[in-house]
């Protein structure tokens, strides 16, 4: 445990001693494995930390400080046979240690030799975590502790770029913060994000900018809820002027479990691309309504020979047959020759390839997901940029009997998988239509409010006191509350005022609310909130709350 999460329990320790539990729910860590230098692995078997100040290094588990040493001194950590040794020159001889290690500058920034971001050694906030593979014998992964809205301040300029504007910059902020908290399924248990575009691209503390720690800040404690819950802000380059469901993408496409997650057109009149020929209208052409107009993803065109798609073709899925996605027809035929025909099986509601199959004289593959459709037709080398597209066919004979195919053209548009917010479509919303980042995310996300985190008070020790900071652009808000289990009062500190509001009590199924207004206790600016649970409610009673922005869309 690093000397900041001492400090913070120490505190801690103190306000529980001096005025009763107090939980702050704005301080979130974060752990984000760090890659190395090309971005491509995060197993380490050795590597060499040093910081700009004074660094500590402890013992995880014990929390036991193993030595400390100035700045700039390398400090070398290496793993052999389940044990650490760790070098300093100021260690007399070298330490060895099979627990897990936190190195911590409390005053400077982290950084790992020879190690670079955007062309620059990387520095990071927060500590590092030398944690043991729980899978892999003697390897570990280099994990940056850091608190959530540090770690948005290295992720959001890395990811959108801040000429896009501070409106675009708030969006992007609020959707990875949602990114960053949002429950998933880990692929690794000994960290929640990497740094690379398997999770969100974060590149430490030399990449921040002014604008997009302004935007950070000016959206501090705010996320995007879909009835109660953290939103998983999905978003990609360029959706190419209609955004798809999550679930035709990442799901069965049978049903819809992320309903905030749909298919949206920024046209609002544009019909859904229900067939081949509405799909070539709209990827063939170049419409000048849509937000997304100024990517230099949103139309492109990939073209092959017959013969130069038939090896493209062969080769992928040759690597990718039998796999859950690739699925030939006959297994025994281990190569296809001759490609006769390619065929669109299903698509989404943004036009979306979702399913085809590819036809050669020997055999017949069927291929779904988008990405993968996206690596099966690659020119030069490289994948599709996205998975909307329509394939022209022209052959040799003509369209009559005995026709041979000959020349394949795609024609798509957007960049990315195309599901959440597009990128491009906020940067254009924000600069060319002048949008609030509130009405660029309702547009992405469907029927989402903009909130804290939603919190529970009760008798317990750890819900008793609850406090929130929450920035608003307007002197707008009110209190959502779920009172399923009938507490007659709260009370609530906003800010300096204190206000006892009085539920209501009546039974509410568990998906309903009440409202209450408190806009007249708001500023703009951050603002803080406090909850109580007041005595004499009973020790079986709870209510669950957040704060929703109400006049951010102005």
């Amino acid at each position: 445990m690093g000397a900041k999460k001492f400090v913070r329990i120490f505190i801690l320790s103190l306000i529980l001693i001096c005025s009763g539990f107090y939980f702050n729910v704005n301080a979130q860590d974060v752990r984000v494995a760090i890659s190395n230098q090309n971005m491509s692995n995060f197993a380490y078997t050795d590597i060499t930390v040093f910081a700009l100040s004074k660094v500590d290094v402890y013992n995880s588990v014990t929390g036991e400080k193993i030595f400390s040493t100035d700045k700039d001194k390398d400090i070398q950590i290496t793993l052999k046979d389940n044990i650490f040794k760790i070098q300093s020159e100021d260690l007399k001889k070298p330490f060895e240690l099979e627990n897990d290690i936190i190195v911590n500058s409390p005053t400077g920034l982290l950084g790992v030799k020879n190690l670079k971001r955007a062309g620059q050694q990387a520095f990071y906030r927060g500590s590092f975590k030398i944690t043991k593979s729980t899978s892999k014998k003697d390897i570990f992964y280099l994990v940056n502790v850091i608190d959530v809205e540090e770690y948005l301040r290295g992720v959001v300029p890395n990811e959108m770029p801040c000429y896009f504007g501070l409106q675009a910059l708030k969006a992007q902020a609020v959707a990875a913060r949602n990114y960053a908290l949002s429950p998933r399924t880990k692929a690794y248990s000994e960290f929640d994000l990497s740094d690379t575009v398997a999770s969100q691209v974060y590149y430490g503390a030399n990449t921040e900018k002014a604008l997009s720690n302004q935007a950070i800040a000016e959206t501090d404690g705010i996320v995007a809820l879909y009835d109660w819950d953290l939103i998983l802000a999905q978003y990609s380059s360029t959706a190419g002027g209609y955004t798809e469901y999550y679930d035709n993408v990442y799901g069965d496409g049978k049903k819809l479990t992320k309903p905030y997650l749909a298919a949206v057109p920024d046209n609002k009149s544009q019909k859904p691309l229900k067939t081949q020929e509405d799909v070539k209208e709209f990827y063939s052409t170049k419409p000048d309504d849509t937000y997304d107009v100024k990517s230099p993803y949103y139309r492109w065109q990939r073209e092959w020979s017959k013969d130069e798609l038939e090896d493209v073709l062969i080769k992928n899925i040759t690597k990718s047959a039998n796999l859950w996605a690739v699925i030939p027809e006959n297994k025994d035929v281990d190569n296809p020759k001759n490609l006769k025909d390619i065929t669109i099986k299903k698509h989404g509601k943004s036009g979306k390839i979702l399913e085809l199959e590819i036809e050669f004289e020997n055999n017949k593959y069927t291929v779904s997901k988008e990405l993968v459709i996206r690596r099966i037709f690659t020119k030069d080398g490289k994948a599709l940029p996205s998975a909307n597209v329509y394939f022209e066919k022209e052959y040799d004979n003509g369209f009559f009997t005995n026709k041979k195919l000959s020349k394949i053209t795609a024609y798509g548009g957007g960049f990315g998988h195309g599901v959440g917010m597009s990128q491009w479509g906020a940067g254009y919303m924000a600069t060319e239509l002048k949008m609030p980042y509130s009405k660029i995310l309702k547009h992405y996300y469907t029927d989402i409010s903009l909130a804290t985190i939603p919190v529970i008070i009760s008798n317990d020790d750890e819900q008793k006191i609850v406090s929130q900071k929450f920035y608003a652009s307007q002197k707008s808000a009110r209190l959502v509350i779920n009172n399923k289990f009938e507490v007659g009062k709260i009370l609530v500190k906003i800010n300096d005022k204190e206000v006892l509001i009085l539920l209501e009590r009546h039974m509410l199924p568990a998906h309903k609310y009440d409202a209450v207004d408190i806009s007249k206790y708001i500023k703009k600016g951050e603002n803080e909130i406090t909850f109580y649970y007041p005595e004499g409610e009973g020790n079986n009673k709870a209510v669950r709350l957040y704060v929703e922005l109400t006049g951010e869309d102005e």
